[in-house]
């Protein structure tokens, strides 16, 4: 068990320090198909990309694309990745709306 939170911790560092956007975190789900990463909770990863904006954003953007929170990265489609970036794409259109208007 603590092999996979281990390697777990890892990608999520990956993720955070590597600037990750969604066709990153899709390609490392695909290429890694160890346990531990197939099974990692989407939430978490994207709480970790600096690009979302945190755990607000993160709910957010999983609900438009029409996908639940614990939803683990091995178990989404092709399809569910391509509406997670168009959310994501949507969330941060509306982040720099946001920020224009202040």
């Amino acid at each position: 068990a603590s092999s996979i939170r281990a390697e777990r911790d890892a990608v999520l560092c990956d993720v955070a320090l590597s600037g990750f956007a969604i066709a990153d975190l899709e390609r490392l789900a695909a290429e890694r198909d160890g346990w531990a990463v197939q099974t990692l909770r989407l939430l978490p990863c994207l709480e970790a990309m600096g690009a979302i904006g945190g755990k607000v954003r993160s709910r957010r953007a999983i609900a438009a694309a029409g996908l639940e929170e614990d939803v683990a990265l091995g178990a989404l489609s092709d399809a569910q990745w391509r509406a997670l970036a168009q959310a994501v794409e949507a969330n941060e259109a509306a982040q720099a709306n946001e920020e224009e208007a202040q």
